[in-house]
């Protein structure tokens, strides 16, 4: 499915008026049914004998949308969703972004570089529930996640996320998505009877619109993560299923590096977006410095933060990241492709 051009090189002169021409929102449909079109996610749930009365696949699955741009060499493959624009978004005066979603509270009333108190869990949910997916089901391009994250198959491995050494991951329903604030968190699931329990981190959405499983408090967890809480064939656990309890809640992540930028389009000096990776608390607020002032980025939906008209200043650009728990790391930025380390991480001060 070919996609809206981001943003081309553009002068100056015309930066005003970039993102009405360059910018675009595309959010594509997951879900289909057999004998579906190239482009489209499939859906298959595997249920059990007892749901159906074989072992046959039923219909599952995660959504996400077409996304393009390879910003890395070599096997590891990282993606790009379209533009995202609006003129609020635009607007030089942009209203800082603090989801309330339980993937990421509010910002603490007056942010600190130094929090001394960070929560051990949030967002719990009681009433959940779980299936599982493949890449091959539909995700296709190696890269078509919401969060923007790169992928791998055989086996399937989300890039620069430590849970389950990359296989432990999840798509999680659009209420609890909340427009990408949950990416990049780290949830912990258990099935309540056996006690079984297993840590995926937020890697994409799965879509209501086109999948009615996908309800709030559902989790569509890779295959190998939910290999850790019941049998393939079981397929779908949780009250909703009929099958025992799922309980979730939020948990920090245990990333084995610094926290990372990646600039969506490295050979652009006009306009530009950025998105965060390998963070222990998700990230609640971007900022960049154009001139001698912050000007705090739009989150998009596919995980990307965008300044006002897509300006970075002139590179190399200066970054402000803030943690859900009012951490601050700041550092710089470079028009290079690729992950750039920080060199800190969003650590919680005892």
């Amino acid at each position: 499915m070919d996609l809206p051009d981001s943003a081309p090189q553009t002068p100056s002169i015309l930066r005003p008026i970039l993102p009405f021409l360059a910018c675009g929102l595309l959010l594509a449909g997951c879900t289909g049914e057999e004998g579906q079109t190239p482009g489209q996610r499939a859906n298959a749930t595997v249920t059990s004998p007892s749901e159906t009365g074989s072992s046959n696949a039923d219909a599952q699955n995660v959504g996400s949308a077409a996304a393009t741009s390879s910003v890395e060499t070599g096997p590891e493959v990282t993606s790009s969703g379209p533009s995202f624009s609006s003129p609020a978004e635009d607007s030089d005066l942009v209203e800082i972004r603090r989801a309330e979603g339980p993937g990421v509270p509010s910002l603490p009333d007056s942010s600190a570089s130094d929090p001394t108190q960070c929560d051990d869990s949030w967002g719990e949910e009681t009433n959940g529930s779980v299936t599982w997916y493949t890449f091959d089901q539909g995700t296709i391009d190696q890269g078509d996640i919401h969060c923007s994250y790169g992928i791998q198959l055989n086996p399937d491995r989300v890039e620069k996320i430590t849970t389950g050494a990359g296989q432990y991951f999840a798509a999680i329903n659009t209420s609890d998505y909340d427009a990408s604030a949950s990416c990049g968190a780290c949830v912990e699931i258990t099935r309540v009877e056996t006690g079984a329990s297993v840590v995926a981190t937020v890697v994409d959405e799965c879509p209501i619109d086109s999948n009615p499983k996908c309800v709030k408090g559902h989790i569509d967890l890779s295959k190998a993560a939910f290999l850790e809480l019941g049998e393939e064939v079981e397929g779908y656990l949780g009250q909703r299923a009929g099958r025992d309890t799922i309980e979730w809640k939020f948990v920090p992540c245990a990333p084995a590096e610094p926290v990372s930028l990646r600039l969506k389009e490295p050979d652009n000096a006009y306009w530009n977006e950025v998105v965060v990776e390998q963070s222990q608390y998700p990230v609640a607020l971007l900022e960049v410095k154009v001139g001698d002032q912050w000007r705090t980025a739009t989150r998009g939906a596919y995980n990307y933060f965008r300044p006002p008209n897509g300006e970075m200043g002139t590179a190399p650009y200066q970054v402000k990241e803030t943690d859900m728990n009012g951490t601050v790391i700041e550092t710089e930025l470079t028009l290079s492709a690729g992950r750039q380390s920080t060199g800190e991480q969003f650590d919680c001060q005892e």
